[in-house]
């Protein structure tokens, strides 16, 4: 657990760095003071653009594991159909939460607990 916290830590860096075009060691300084949703509103950037990158990340390393043999082509099938199926079902519940705040349905405070702002 701790060697993919790391790994993610270390890509999610190494995104925003790209992104905001800062050296690594800047944002690994913010990350220590800001929680992720500051960071990435210092910079302007796009959450769905954050995503996406990590998510190609995530998906060649997936790939390097599977054709350096720590992974079987079938499990890394299966890691990339969860993720799609989380990215799926994280964009059907945000779709609904708006239409739920826009139709009165719900609260802010209610749209906070199905979707909250920190990653």
């Amino acid at each position: 657990m701790f060697l993919t916290h790391l790994v993610q830590h270390n890509m999610m860096v190494q995104v925003l760095s790209q992104l905001s075009q800062q050296s690594a060691v800047t944002i690994e300084q913010q990350l220590k003071d800001q929680r992720l949703p500051a960071v990435l509103s210092t910079y302007n950037i796009d959450p769905k653009a954050f995503h996406e990158a990590m998510r190609t990340k995530i998906t060649a390393l997936i790939n390097l594991l599977t054709q350096s043999g720590y992974m079987t082509t079938d499990q890394s099938n299966k890691i990339l159909a969860e993720m799609e199926k989380f990215a799926q079902r994280h964009q059907l519940m945000t779709l609904l939460v708006q239409k739920g705040l826009v139709d009165g349905t719900i609260t802010q405070e209610q749209a906070q607990i199905l979707l909250p702002k920190n990653p």
